[in-house]
């Protein structure tokens, strides 16, 4: 028994030293997604946003490029320096229901985005943000807050259950928590004057 406890001891001692492969995911599309933004897709089922300023608007009838992976896209990333999200960008009127992704992540260069930006993303459970003050701040044209449908809200990771308004925060823009599954309790700070 001792002898092949040590045998086991030794293989892991020479597997740990042995170097890690790590497969990083390979990209399968790309293209333009804005004037200075890159869309592009990974075989591991991120779709990301990369660059800086505003994304396109759709038109709805318009099927968009990455509308061909809609069955593959997991987890949506627009990367930091995006500061608009266009309109039907995740939407249009000849089929797409991006059902299979389940994970959004906005940067907190966003300042708006865009009517029926993700009026698709059906399978959508959480939003992940990195600061709760950027987000209080962002314009939801036309009730276009990714939460509505009983999302999950994560700040750094950490689903929000007790949601506390930065002191910094004076307005809080229309929408800006609006049918948010995961909050059970607010505090708002006397800073605040004016919630949307």
């Amino acid at each position: 028994m001792k002898k092949m406890l040590s045998l086991f001891l030794a293989l892991i001692l020479v597997l740990g030293t042995l170097p890690a492969t790590v497969s990083a995911a390979e990209v399968l599309d790309s293209g333009s997604a804005g004037e200075d933004i890159i869309w592009t897709m990974y075989d591991d089922g991120r779709l990301v946003f990369s660059g800086t300023g505003k994304t396109v608007d759709n038109d709805h009838y318009t099927v968009l490029a990455w509308s061909r992976y809609m069955g593959d896209i997991k987890h949506v990333i627009f990367e930091e320096g995006i500061t608009y999200i266009g309109e039907y960008l995740f939407y249009n009127s000849r089929s797409a229901i991006y059902d299979s992704v389940e994970v959004l992540t906005l940067p907190s260069s966003l300042e708006k985005i865009g009517e029926n930006a993700f009026t698709c993303l059906d399978g959508l459970t959480t939003v992940c943000i990195t600061d709760l003050e950027a987000w209080c701040a962002v314009d939801f044209e036309g009730c276009t807050n990714p939460l509505d449908n009983e999302v999950a809200l994560a700040v750094n990771g950490v689903i929000v259950e007790n949601l506390v308004i930065p002191e910094n925060v004076k307005v809080l823009t229309d929408y800006a928590f609006k049918g948010c599954s995961s909050i059970r309790n607010v505090v708002i700070h006397e800073n605040v004057h004016h919630v949307g």
